[in-house]
């Protein structure tokens, strides 16, 4: 009797510890490791007073026919404010990826993430992987990825964005990720919400941050979320990647799309990252490709606009810090 309710009362403690595990003690969450889902500017800054952060990404392997294309977007036009080159991130697969390309996309300091060695089909065998079986496709490519491009790997998408629960998660973090960029946020119509930021994991997320799939119900401290705010067309249809969107056939019409997600949802409200998130297959598509590159030479322009990699932009989330003094921001500084 005794022993059974010595148990009884060790279960108790265990529940009491994982419920304090997965709701925080308020006022205990605070940056840089930790912040909850939610549209407020990090740091309670004034949105005229931080950077807009363009966030461009590229899905799947990279070669040297895309890497031509790609070129097009580097160079004396595709700067920031403060001189630095545009970064890019890329998500490559191990499918018809040229390692000689990702290492030296890698050594220009453009971004890799793990996108799988595989991007095994159906879509819904990601969602019903295995830790084991997720492990080796997520862990495997970015060992890839370190060892033949010689990349520092912090980060994750996974194919088709099917999240599987809480396993991917679980992968991530026993396996030095620091981030992940697969969760869907956004409502299914244009509702003129404003987007979500970056948010860590260390309570379960909601349905409102996390619009898509199997969502995870663990908590999973300090791993950050780079969540794909949905885009709206001109009849407020939603998408998550620019080039899965109902769009005009023409590089005009592409165009109009971006500028009124990003001024009208991002840069004249709470300026969070603006994403455009592409397949790299489509840069030989003319409209996809000519409407970003007329779009990065347009907000080349603005002196208060920054295109950055996922993992700069996390630094700013991190270390919230005002336009006046980007210069202070070690990851966003090309001249040291």
């Amino acid at each position: 009797m005794f022993a059974e309710k010595n148990c009884h009362f060790f279960l108790l403690l265990l529940a009491g510890s994982t419920l304090v595990m997965a709701n925080p003690v308020p006022g205990s969450c605070k940056l840089p490791n930790c912040r909850r889902p939610g549209t407020s500017i990090p740091g309670s800054l004034e949105a005229s007073k931080i950077p807009q952060m363009v966030v461009l990404t590229f899905e799947d392997g990279v070669n040297s026919k895309q890497f031509k294309h790609l070129k097009e977007i580097f160079g004396e036009t595709y700067k920031n404010p403060n001189g630095c080159p545009m970064k890019y991130t890329f998500f490559p697969t191990d499918i018809d990826n040229e390692y000689n390309v990702s290492s030296l996309l890698a050594g220009m300091g453009y971004e890799l993430a793990s996108h799988s060695l595989t991007h095994k089909v159906p879509p819904s065998a990601w969602s019903n992987m295995t830790a084991d079986e997720f492990k080796q496709e997520m862990v495997g490519m970015k060992t890839k990825l370190t060892t033949h491009s010689n990349a520092k790997v912090a980060g994750a998408r996974i194919p088709f964005l099917e999240l599987g629960g809480d396993v991917p998660y679980q992968v991530f973090q026993e396996n030095g990720f620091v981030w992940d960029s697969s969760m869907i946020a956004g409502s299914l119509t244009y509702q003129n919400d404003a987007p979500v930021w970056p948010f860590t994991l260390d309570e379960p997320v909601s349905k409102k941050y996390c619009a898509f799939g199997k969502c995870p119900k663990g908590s999973y401290p300090g791993l950050w979320e780079f969540p794909l705010n949905r885009l709206y067309n001109d009849k407020g249809e939603a998408c998550s990647l620019v080039d899965r969107c109902e769009l005009p056939d023409n590089t005009a019409g592409v165009l109009k799309f971006l500028r009124k997600n990003f001024y009208d949802q991002y840069y004249n409200k709470n300026r969070t990252p603006f994403g455009m998130y592409l397949h790299i297959s489509w840069l030989r598509w003319s409209a996809i490709f000519d409407s970003a590159k007329a779009f990065l030479e347009e907000v080349a322009k603005l002196d208060d606009v920054y295109v950055v990699t996922v993992s700069q932009a996390l630094d700013w989330v991190k270390n919230p810090t005002p336009l006046s003094q980007i210069s202070t921001l070690p990851s966003w500084n090309c001249k040291q």
